[in-house]
Parts: C-alpha cells; sequence; structure tokens
C-alpha cells in the first residue's frame, strides 16, 4: 500500500505524543535499577576513555563479551562530549528515549505500508504504546529495549525489499546484510531478525550468499569474542554471568520443557497486560483467579491474527517468520521474558487492535469498527492514567518504580546516602559486594561486584537448588573476591532481594563477627557491613 500524507502527519504527531509521554518518565539522575542499565552505561564510559569494551565496574576489568557493543557504542559518544557523571544521563536517556519514538512511529507506517494492518487499527496500536507505562520504563532508562525496537523496524523495512523484488545488485544485498545485523549487534535475540531472513531468501531463491555476506562482516568479531567466552559460567557463576552469555543461557538443564512453557505462557498473559497497561489492576479485582485464563486468551489474540494474515498470504512474509523465530527463542530462554516482548510492543498493540477487529467483524459487521475504536479509546484513556500515576510517584520517589508492582520501591535519597557514605569511608582500592554492584560503582567510583551465583531456574522455575547459593557458599565468595564492604539495600523487582537478606542475616546470626556494621539508613534495609575476611 503506498503511503499517504495523512499517514506522516499521524506518524508525526505518534512521535511527538511518544517524546511527551516518554519524557514524564524521565529521571535524568537514576541509573542501574534494573542492572543492565548501567552496564550498558559503564562500558560506554569505558569506551569513551579508551580503555576498550571491558567492564571496568569488576575487580581485574574483564573485556565485556555479553553483551553486543552498538547501544554501548551509541552512549560512548555522549560520554565522550559530556564525561561528568551523571550530568550525561540526561543525554543518554533522551538518546534512548528518542529511539523509542521513532520505533512508534515508525512501526506505524511499516504496518500500513506492507498492509499488516489496516491504517485504523494501527494507529489505535501505536496510541496504546505511547501510554504504555511498561514501554516508557524500559525506553527511559539506558536499556537496549528502545534502541532494539528501531533497528528490528528498520530492519523488517530492509528484509521487505529483496524478498519483494526479483532482482537485486551484489552492494544492494551486502548493505542488506548489515542492516540486518543491526539488531544481533545491539541484544543477543536479535539473531532472529537474521534466521527469518535466511529462510525467507532461501526460500524465494534470493540472494541469500551475499546478504549473509554482510550480516556476518558485521557481527563476526563479537560472535567471536561470545564463543571465546563460553564456559566460563560453568568455571564461575559469580564471574561467568557478566561475560558467558551463551554458558548462562545453556543452564536450563532438564527443566527445559518446564522453561519453555512457563515462558509461553507468560508471553500470552504480557501480550495483553503490555497492551492494555492501564486496565492491568482493573482486570485482576475484578476478574480475581480467572484473570489468568482471561489474561492469556486476549493475549493470544495478536499471535493468532499474525498466523492468519501469513496463512492467506500468497507467500511469506518478513514479519510473521521473524516473531514467530523470536518467540521461539523466549521459550528457549532461562529468564521470564517480559521485558524481551517490549520491544515487540509498538508491533504487537496493533496486532492485537487488529486481531480484535477481525474476530468482531465475523459477527457484527458494520458496528466492528467502532466497536474497536470505543475499546481503544477506552484503554487508552487507562493507559493515559496508569503513566500519569506512574510519573507523579516516580517524581515522589526519584526512582523509576516498576510498572504493576509499585509498592516494592525506595526513595532514590537513600540510595545517595548510602552513596556518600561509601565514597567518604572507603578507600579508591576498596572491592564492594553487592546487588546493585553496577549503580554502586556508578555512583561511588569503587570496584563492585554480585557476590553471588543467578541461579534462574530456582528463582523463576522451581529448580531445588538455593536460588542465589548459601550463606556458606556466600562467605566463600566474600573471602576469595577479596571483598572488603557488603552493601545490602532494595533492588526493586528482583526476587533475589529477599533471598539475600536472608543470607546476610544468618550469616550475621551464625558468624557474628564476619560482617560489622558500619552503616544504616534511616531506611533499614540500607545498610554496609565490613567484611572480616579470613584470608
Amino acid at each position: 500500500m503506498v503511503l499517504k500524507p495523512l499517514d506522516f502527519l499521524l506518524a508525526f504527531l505518534l512521535l511527538a505524543g511518544s517524546l511527551l509521554a516518554g519524557n514524564s518518565l524521565l529521571l535524568p539522575d537514576v541509573c542501574g535499577v534494573s542492572h543492565d542499565d548501567a552496564i550498558y552505561a559503564i562500558t560506554a564510559k569505558s569506551l569513551a576513555q579508551g580503555e576498550g569494551y571491558k567492564l571496568i565496574n569488576l575487580p581485574g576489568s574483564p573485556i565485556q563479551t555479553k553483551y553486543p557493543i552498538l547501544y554501548p557504542a551509541m552512549l560512548s559518544l555522549v560520554w565522550k562530549l559530556c564525561p561528568n557523571f551523571p550530568a550525561n544521563l540526561l543525554s543518554m536517556k533522551w538518546l534512548t528515549l528518542t529511539t523509542g519514538a521513532l520505533a512508534i512511529s515508525l512501526s506505524y507506517l511499516y504496518l500500513v505500508r506492507f498492509q499488516y494492518a489496516i491504517r485504523t487499527m494501527a494507529f489505535c496500536g501505536a496510541l496504546l504504546c505511547v501510554c504504555s507505562s511498561w514501554f516508557w520504563y524500559c525506553a527511559t532508562l539506558t536499556q537496549t529495549e528502545a534502541p532494539f525496537a528501531l533497528l528490528v523496524i528498520l530492519s523488517l523495512w530492509c528484509l521487505e525489499k529483496p524478498v519483494r523484488q526479483e532482482k537485486n545488485s551484489t552492494r544492494n544485498d551486502i548493505l542488506a546484510g548489515i542492516v540486518l545485523s543491526l539488531p544481533l549487534m545491539c541484544r543477543l535475540p536479535g539473531i532472529s531478525i537474521l534466521l527469518a531472513a535466511g529462510w525467507l531468501l532461501f526460500r524465494q531463491k534470493r540472494r541469500l550468499i551475499m546478504t549473509m555476506l554482510g550480516a556476518a562482516l558485521a557481527v563476526s568479531p563479537w560472535v567471536f569474542s561470545l564463543a571465546m567466552s563460553f564456559g566460563a559460567f560453568k568455571n564461575n557463576p559469580v564471574h561467568g554471568y557478566y561475560t558467558d552469555y551463551l554458558g548462562w543461557w545453556s543452564q536450563s538443564g532438564y527443566f527445559l520443557m518446564v522453561i519453555f512453557f512457563s515462558n509461553l505462557f507468560v508471553i500470552l498473559l504480557q501480550s495483553t497486560s503490555l497492551v492494555f497497561s492501564g486496565l492491568h489492576h482493573l482486570f485482576i479485582t475484578v476478574l480475581d483467579k480467572w484473570y489468568l485464563i482471561a489474561g492469556t486468551l486476549v493475549g493470544f489474540i495478536p499471535w493468532w491474527y499474525l498466523g492468519l494474515s501469513s496463512w492467506k498470504a500468497k507467500s511469506p512474509k518478513p514479519l510473521p517468520i521473524f516473531m514467530a523465530v523470536y518467540v521461539l527463542m523466549l521459550c528457549v530462554c532461562p529468564w521470564p521474558p517480559g521485558r524481551y516482548l517490549v520491544p515487540l510492543l509498538p508491533l504487537l498493540a496493533a496486532l492485537m487492535m487488529s486481531g480484535l477487529y477481525t474476530l468482531i467483524d465475523k459477527s457484527l459487521r458494520d458496528k466492528a469498527i467502532w466497536l474497536c475504536l470505543f475499546i481503544a479509546i477506552a484503554a487508552f484513556v487507562f493507559n493515559f492514567a496508569d503513566i500519569q500515576e506512574k510519573s507523579a510517584l516516580d517524581k515522589q520517589l526519584g526512582y523509576p518504580s516498576i510498572p504493576f508492582d509499585r509498592q516494592q520501591t525506595a526513595k532514590w535519597s537513600s540510595y545517595g546516602d548510602l552513596f556518600n557514605w561509601l565514597r567518604q569511608n572507603a578507600s579508591q582500592d576498596s572491592i564492594i559486594g553487592s546487588q546493585f554492584d553496577t549503580m554502586v560503582y556508578l555512583y561511588t567510583g569503587r570496584k563492585c561486584i554480585r557476590p553471588y551465583p543467578i541461579k534462574a531456574v530456582s528463582l523463576y522455575y522451581g529448580g531445588t537448588e538455593p536460588p542465589i547459593g548459601t550463606a556458606e557458599e556466600l562467605v566463600s565468595n566474600l573471602n576469595q573476591l577479596q571483598v572488603d564492604y557488603l552493601v545490602s539495600m532494595p533492588i526493586p523487582g528482583f526476587v533475589e532481594e529477599q533471598p539475600f537478606f536472608a543470607l546476610v542475616t544468618q550469616i550475621r546470626k551464625d558468624q557474628p563477627n564476619f560482617l560489622k556494621p558500619v552503616y544504616v539508613g534511616i531506611d533499614s534495609r540500607f545498610a554496609i557491613y565490613q567484611c572480616n575476611r579470613t584470608n
């Protein structure tokens, strides 16, 4: 379908509305609340200072081989121009926020241009995304969800062209391969776009070799470093968590089927809650335990619609193939898939509205469009109210609250008081242990590490091992890592918060001389212990 001037006007309005919505949730001085957001900032700092792509927050400053380099490289340009932290956070967050706004705007144009959704439903879906609290929670942190979403749209748009054309030049094939590799260079699940592209081009006898050559030229250095790190997690889960993506991913073992079906259920349920974020609490209150069933059924709608449109198509289309491969990867990943769904939200919301329209149209015909508009307007009002409520709470706390779970919060001033104590009392060569290790490093300049392994199978899927190890193992790790101070503080949204508090309490009971309290905040969850190591 040829895009009309109206489409570009609507895309501009979506862009402007997205920037306003994102700005309402932006807290310019906070970084580290998701752990990964501070990792990206730290590696950006390392690149900007000429130290290479390293985790300079960790003892020994190992090379970063877990996360691709593209997004930290983008942030490093900002850090280079504005090296003062946390003053440079505002610019880095606005860069990220802008990519999220562009992703929403271009998603609308993509869906209309390639006839995946009618204009009305594509715009309604985009509006719901504009006021999605989860989307902007991620897009206002220094995280990859927003830039990844933009790169996926650009790659899908690029892939549509060679699939539809009979001939193409070698140069254009190589360039297309480079563009298709960009999502992978932003985050590992981006390999799904390359797998989808390879299958489509091979099936339709397009110039596969040159396209894949272009992709290989772009990604091979990082893929090589990723492969070289394999095995680090098995040898040392504490260190390996930071560097060995493949080793961490392979920890599922015989729980693979449990992980697969658990993640599939969560994907369906969160396909509802992410799109209708403002109605989430109302759904739970009204439906109670039936919400799990109802939410899963509604969440199936966009995937059903995508499969239906793919079935009716004369030839395979890029979007359904990509999303199928992407979801399959999420189902086998030993981690809850919620954050990984966020980059798909600009597409998912439009597919949800299109699926509802298709279902309603089968019985109501002419009234279907009006009923869908009513649903979209009602959902938009609730989403808008939800994002305003979150904005007010975040500004009150100075800390970005977790959507759907805002009682798990803490005041940013409490974190600041703890960091001030460390800056004043811990020497520059001190090693700190903490759950929010990346945050501690950014705001104190002291080397910091998370002194326990993340056993995701136990944390999320019913594994029998202690989720972050035992008290004895924590003591052993603190000794081996030569940790001088152990920092205990709230980590909202992370299920290991209570297990960590429990381990600290047990150590203080069993070995009262090992952890000496040297700081307790007004909020008693904030505490610093000096470690009386045995080595």
